[in-house]
């Protein structure tokens, strides 16, 4: 990570800026407050919105769909029920989601990269996972008394990649910043390719999610802007709104740089 407080500043107003000429401000603003994106609290919605970022990688939402389509074989979502009736077992569930949900993607048991076969390893990691807590506020007391330690900030979505087969650092954090912990950055394939051809970062997992969070520290934001509105400027997609805008990141890193050295 090479980024230092000014350098920090003089980013993050080209970022403002480079949105604000190509969209409604407000908006992306709006996309990336902390205000709309509240500590989700309940067990289900931890669960269920812990499966919606297992699927949150290229091609698997389209192979996947909507998680709730799956609510009844997965207890709505109650995490105990999922551990006790499976048993451990994703290929029972993989075989139950076949027989009764019977998806039009492929799905195939024996190829490990099956995007079926992950889900299900996953779905079930996770509410082995969640049953370890006695309920949504004590694995919300667990994450929040963790992370009071600067240091022991990435433990806590590192543990989850371990825990949890298919889910990964990157994912890990997706999770956490989207159930409502702002401390929190997704290092995506936008913000890994911005901040890396900006110089700022190596362009790999960690070191993204270290800049981002130093960036956000330097100019007195959250990781979750700091994210979301590095993350616009490579997507264009205000989903909020259910607009888009034009946007390109290589043309944006092209003039920022141009603008740096100028």
């Amino acid at each position: 990570m090479n980024i230092s407080s000014i350098q920090a500043n003089h980013f993050w107003q080209y970022c403002i800026d480079y949105i604000d000429k190509r969209t409604n401000l407000d908006n992306a603003l709006s996309l990336s407050s902390d205000e709309t994106n509240p500590k989700l609290t309940r067990m289900p919605d931890l669960y269920k919105r812990l499966l919606v970022s297992l699927t949150n990688r290229q091609g698997m939402p389209n192979s996947i769909g909507d998680v709730g389509a799956l609510s009844e074989l997965l207890f709505r979502f109650n995490p105990n029920k999922v551990s006790n009736k499976y048993q451990g077992s994703w290929k029972v569930l993989f075989k139950e989601i076949e027989k009764k949900v019977k998806p039009k993607s492929r799905m195939a048991i024996d190829i490990p990269q099956n995007y079926w076969v992950i889900f299900s390893k996953g779905a079930i990691d996770s509410a082995c996972f969640l049953s370890k807590f006695k309920s949504g506020p004590d694995f919300v007391k667990c994450v929040d008394n963790s992370i009071e330690n600067e240091a022991f900030i990435p433990s806590i979505p590192m543990l989850l990649s371990l825990e949890i087969t298919g889910l990964g650092f990157p994912l890990a954090c997706d999770f956490l910043k989207e159930a409502g912990w702002n401390e929190y950055a997704k290092p995506d394939t936008h913000t890994k390719h911005i901040l890396g051809m900006c110089g700022f970062s190596s362009g790999k997992d960690y070191d993204t999610f270290k800049c981002i969070r130093k960036i956000a520290s330097d100019v007195s934001e959250s990781p979750y802007r700091v994210d979301k509105i590095i993350w616009l400027i490579g997507s264009g997609n205000l989903y909020n709104t259910g607009e888009s805008f034009d946007t390109d990141r290589d043309e944006f890193v092209d003039q920022y740089l141009s603008y740096k050295n100028g």
